[in-house]
């Protein structure tokens, strides 16, 4: 097959010009890394699984069902399963500041019978339980679209009155 002569007055630069075949590669590399990108947010790499982490000791057991990786503006949910293995007088679900800081506490389901700071975070009274009795409270929070604090700690810790009883140890990462 021939290529055609250009007819006159029109130049191969006009037909093809340099400037797009510069920056094909550029393109390339652009649509590349969006792909890559929607690739790993399907994973959920981005957010959102839920993951549960847990622990327990002779008195009691804490479950804790969340997200342990966000990012801006998403709404999610934390469930927290308290079990008393022993007959608890005072329980008292005290959380880290991890759990607030650059986010939004929506609602609490149901609400805890009493709410107060202690030890330099929030505590949540869930009121008398029996030994094998489950208290289940749920939380709704929302990322603040701006907070960009990657990864942090986000422990929570059951009292009787003020003897602690069981820590879960967790960590969370917010994704601008």
């Amino acid at each position: 097959m021939t290529r055609r002569a250009l007819p006159e007055g029109i130049e191969e630069d006009s037909r093809n010009p340099r400037s797009l075949r510069r920056g094909v590669w550029g393109r390339r590399v652009f649509i590349t890394v969006l792909f890559v990108l929607v690739v790993l947010a399907l994973a959920n790499v981005f957010g959102q699984a839920m993951t549960t982490s847990s622990a327990s000791s002779s008195q009691a057991t804490i479950r804790i069902e969340a997200p342990s990786a966000l990012r801006g503006g998403l709404l999610y949910q934390v469930v927290f399963t308290v079990t008393a293995r022993t007959a608890l007088s005072n329980p008292v679900l005290q959380l880290s500041n991890g759990w607030f800081s650059g986010l939004t506490l929506n609602a609490e389901v149901p609400q805890p019978s009493g709410q107060f700071s202690r030890l330099g975070g929030p505590a949540f009274t869930l009121g008398a339980m029996r030994p094998g009795q489950q208290q289940t409270v749920r939380m709704y929070f929302q990322v603040n679209p701006t907070t960009v604090a990657w990864r942090r700690s986000v422990d929570a810790e059951l009292y009787d009155g003020q003897t602690l009883l069981v820590t879960v140890h967790r960590t969370m990462t917010v994704y601008p």
